[in-house]
């Protein structure tokens, strides 16, 4: 899985994660480098596989309430992620029908955090990739839990004393 894309040689400071990819050393910032991203990740998750067709996921997304979700092989794993702009890019950039599959509108290879990683490092990647939600897996790589920039900044704005909504109040799942 690719949790991190930058450059080593561009960052001497930096620390090894995944083999070549790398993570820019810091020290501590508070309790969000302290904090698991586990505690503040969305259970269950809402997913789909690549076969399924996009008029159905749209069905899906509406009827959920949510705006994106990981595609998924069939051990859980996995193989990208869709949302509600890969829809609108797919019908719109080139004046094409819903008449398709998920794999078709998903963006492949999706990045993933570890259950283990902490608030801090889900934050930067997903800063870093420019994306709202990074599935969170498992030693095995099978999905485990979601993340989105929403759950991280309803945990800031708890971790200051705001109280912005009962869905932040607590998170069991």
């Amino acid at each position: 899985m690719t949790t991190w894309r930058a450059n080593p040689e561009e960052q001497p400071d930096a620390v090894p994660l995944h083999g070549s990819e790398v993570f820019p050393a810091v020290g501590d910032r508070g309790t969000a480098d302290r904090t698991p991203v586990a505690e503040i990740m969305m259970m269950p998750v809402v997913c789909v596989e690549p076969h399924q067709s996009a008029r159905a996921l749209c069905a899906m997304f509406l009827e959920k309430g949510i705006s994106g979700a990981p595609v998924v092989d069939q051990k859980g794993r996995p193989l990208g992620m869709v949302s509600k702009t890969d829809l609108i890019r797919w019908t719109c950039e080139a004046e094409r029908n819903l008449d398709c599959t998920v794999s078709d509108v998903m963006v492949p290879v999706p990045v993933c955090v570890n259950a283990g990683e902490t608030i801090a490092r889900a934050a930067a990647i997903m800063a870093f990739e420019r994306v709202h939600r990074v599935p969170i897996v498992d030693s095995s790589g099978c999905i485990v839990g979601i993340v989105s920039s929403i759950d991280v900044m309803g945990w800031l704005a708890r971790e200051h004393g705001y109280v912005i909504d009962e869905r932040f109040a607590t998170r069991s799942g």
